[in-house]
């Protein structure tokens, strides 16, 4: 129950990739829920082995899959029903329909499975339920359903008794019809009215005198007139209610008797409900790593995370949008305690989310977007980001920063990842380096694993692992010179601004807010004067 901690669900892009992952059916929903992250590492290996299968088979086989996709579009719910029955709930007509439909549907799915090969993985296999379908629609394999006769000989005998009522009243209206139409050459119509002028009175005075007849109604041209009921037709039309409410106190006999009979299939649907949602889910899954070229992570023992060309989907697909390509991760992170430093807008945030947002997937049985994964699943992941106060409960940045960091801290021996950001920015920088390198070094004691992006220079020491962006570090005076004689601004930045982390030889902080700020376009007069104070710093350390 600890996976997620402080503002890791949606900060590392984790919730907006889980909501866009949508299983089609009712099953696969509902197994969706269910899905938490994992700890146990046959299980976990037992996912990725699954979703690469069915990974193969999309690839292997593109139409029979998107067909099955079909298929569970169209799956019905029918656990609410299944478990009505349980309760010993008689079904209604209609609920034996939706179950008849799903068994029919179930044979489709099992002829695609079976024909692709996903019915040799157990997890999906599904059980046949043709005894099930004989049971609830005997002699009828058609899409509708019906009590057929053979459930019964008395609803059998009470409809050929219905029918034979309905056949002699239909026929002794018929005739009655037939003798008015020759005597007074009229027409009943499809509604077994005569309809005639209200100007021929004539026909008008003769219809009234008709004790066969009664007047119905009229419009402003017409009048209409339908057959009265004898006393043949009352009998009739009685012993038809009889009948028919005998056929209903015989159709739910029927129908409690057939949901009795369905109870001991009632397990192996349920299990096929479950297998379908698992491999509703499972497919979701496939296709995601399909689109976004996800590959199985390999679990260690060793609290090793290595990531080998990692890349954040959403951002890259963000970049792709502006035709702009992403830098992948790099990186090797062990128990205790790494810094990433870097220049502003260098990507150490960017860097922090993936970590996060890989090592999340990775432990909800995803494949992930990279080219190599190894990591020993977390018990929780922390992320915290420095993101705006809270208007409503009056917190500051900084104290909703500490408070967050404050329970999270209570789990630092239960082998979990802490991802924070920019730690205490909010407050004034001597207190701020302070307190980072304080939580840094009891962090540091603690058998989970911590990164950690910081402009502070107390937390940039050999005590712990030293990271930085190579951001502009590269850049030469002869380029830098060429850059700024051209457009400034933010494209130019991003284009010379290198995103890879390496490992950081000497101890301190980057120098490179300056020239980010000239290529951003601060007029010449302002750099040249911040120049000249870091300059005149630098003297003062040296003298």
């Amino acid at each position: 129950m600890l996976f997620f901690q402080g503002n890791s669900y949606n900060g590392t892009n984790f919730q907006e990739i889980w909501d866009s992952l949508s299983p089609i059916s009712p099953y696969g929903k509902r197994h969706k829920k269910s899905v938490k992250a994992l700890v146990n590492k046959k299980v976990l290996e037992n996912e990725y082995r699954l979703t690469n299968e069915l990974l193969k088979m999309i690839i292997d086989n593109p139409k029979e899959m998107l067909f099955l996709s079909d298929l569970l579009v169209c799956s019905k719910d029918v656990v609410p029903l299944v478990n009505k029955a349980y309760k010993g709930l008689v079904l209604e007509e209609e609920e034996f329909f939706n179950l008849k439909s799903w068994l029919l549907l179930l044979e489709d799915i099992k002829h695609i499975s079976d024909k692709v090969g996903i019915d040799k993985l157990k997890e999906f296999k599904l059980e046949k339920m043709n005894d099930c379908l004989s049971l609830i629609s005997p002699g009828n394999q058609g899409p509708s359903f019906y009590l057929v006769d053979s459930l019964s000989e008395e609803l059998a005998r009470l409809r050929m008794e219905s029918h034979n009522i309905k056949t002699q009243l239909f026929n002794h209206l018929a005739n009655l019809k037939k003798q008015i139409e020759k005597k007074l050459d009229v027409k009943f119509n499809v509604e077994d009215k005569i309809k005639v002028s209200k100007f021929d009175v004539e026909l008008v005075d003769l219809l009234r005198e008709q004790e066969d007849l009664f007047y119905y109604g009229e419009s402003y041209s017409h009048i209409e007139f339908k057959l009265k009921q004898d006393s043949f037709v009352i009998d009739l039309k009685h012993r038809a209610d009889f009948i028919n409410s005998k056929m209903e106190k015989e159709e739910y006999l029927v129908r409690e008797m057939l949901t009795k009979q369905l109870t001991p299939f009632i397990p192996k649907i349920l299990q096929n409900c479950k297998r379908i949602g698992r491999l509703d889910w499972t497919l979701i899954k496939a296709y995601y790593a399909k689109e976004t070229q996800g590959l199985p992570p390999e679990i260690n023992e060793t609290d090793l995370i290595s990531i080998k060309n990692g890349r954040n989907p959403i951002l890259e697909n963000v970049l792709l949008k502006k035709n702009k390509v992403i830098t992948p991760l790099n990186i090797e992170i062990l128990e205790g305690v790494a810094v990433i430093t870097g220049p502003n807008m260098g990507g150490k945030s960017v860097a922090l989310k993936t970590i996060g947002l890989l090592v999340a997937l990775a432990q909800h049985g995803l494949l992930v977007p990279c080219t190599y994964m190894t990591f020993r699943p977390r018990k929780f992941l922390f992320y915290s980001q420095n993101d705006g106060q809270s208007i409503y409960n009056g917190l500051s940045t900084f104290g909703w920063e500490i408070r967050d960091i404050k329970k999270a801290l209570a789990y630092r021996n239960k082998k979990g990842l802490y991802l924070i950001d920019e730690l205490a920015r909010g407050t004034n920088p001597l207190e701020g380096g302070a307190l980072a390198l304080s939580i840094a070094n009891y962090l540091n004691g603690s058998n989970s694993i911590s990164v950690m992006t910081t402009h502070f220079e107390e937390l940039v020491n050999k005590d712990f692992r030293q990271l930085r962006i190579v951001g502009l570090s590269n850049l030469s005076k002869l380029e830098l010179r060429r850059a700024l004689k051209g457009r400034t601004g933010l494209e130019i930045v991003e284009k010379l601004m290198d995103y890879n982390l390496e490992d950081m030889n000497e101890m301190g902080l980057p120098k490179e807010g300056v020239m980010i700020a000239a290529l951003m376009g601060l007029p010449k007069e302002i750099i040249d004067f911040a120049e000249n104070i870091i300059e005149s710093g630098r003297r003062k350390e040296d003298g």
